[in-house]
């Protein structure tokens, strides 16, 4: 339940998180990719 912890755990979960906040398509195609 820490939002600090959870980037050192999952730290593709915090770059999906900041694609929504940010919403490049850039980061979008890589998110693409690693899922």
């Amino acid at each position: 339940m820490n939002q600090r912890g959870i980037p050192l755990a999952n730290p593709i979960l915090v770059k999906w998180r900041t694609v929504k906040h940010k919403r490049v398509p850039r980061i979008h195609r890589a998110t693409n990719q690693v899922i």
